[in-house]
């Protein structure tokens, strides 16, 4: 999935419209590794 991919990259934050929250958890996790890792919009270059 695209949004999978993204969210990897640090190059982009999840955003939750009701009723779309099948893969919120998923998401977030992903968002919460990027941001350990200080990837793409995370990182402090």
């Amino acid at each position: 999935m695209i949004n999978e991919e993204l969210i990897k990259e640090g190059l982009a934050k999840v955003i939750v419209y009701e009723p779309n929250k099948k893969y919120l958890n998923h998401y977030k996790e992903l968002e919460d590794i990027a941001v350990t890792k200080e990837i793409g919009m995370w990182s402090n270059k």
